[in-house]
């Protein structure tokens, strides 16, 4: 059996980062814009249904209490990774709106997708890539 040395295995993990960090780019892009259906559960629950979601991506639930710019969409709930809706409270306020975005963390570990090692995945953590060889800007033979 053959092994790679140093120079091969450092040009296959650059052709492998090559191959999957687009894929996982497209994977991202490929979310349709989501819409929404909410439904009352009581007088101040509502059960909101994302119409449109796919599995591999998470969603983000945003309220605010009134459509003026002085209200700012605040994050209320972060969904898991396939989670197709949310049930929402106003809390105190007798009226408030919704809206659901594409999560830029599908796992929920607090790396953005574009930093994180496997999207889909708490263990994996923060991307990083090591070049061990070769060393000091030398050239690879």
């Amino acid at each position: 059996m053959r092994t790679l040395n140093n120079a091969a295995r450092w040009k296959s993990t650059l052709i492998l980062l090559a191959a999957i960090i687009p894929l996982a780019w497209a994977i991202a892009q490929s979310v349709p814009q989501p819409g929404i259906v909410i439904q009352p559960l009581s007088t101040n629950r509502m059960q909101i249904t994302i119409t449109n979601s796919v599995g591999w991506a998470n969603y983000e639930l945003y309220r605010r209490t009134a459509l003026e710019p002085v209200y700012p969409w605040l994050l209320h709930q972060i969904g898991t990774q396939g989670q197709g809706g949310f049930t929402a409270t106003n809390g105190i306020e007798q009226l408030s709106f919704y809206q659901v975005a594409v999560g830029l963390d599908w796992d929920g570990d607090g790396i953005p997708n574009s930093q994180d090692a496997q999207p889909g995945s708490t263990n994996a953590g923060l991307l990083s890539i090591t070049i061990d060889f070769p060393l000091n800007n030398g050239q690879v033979p």
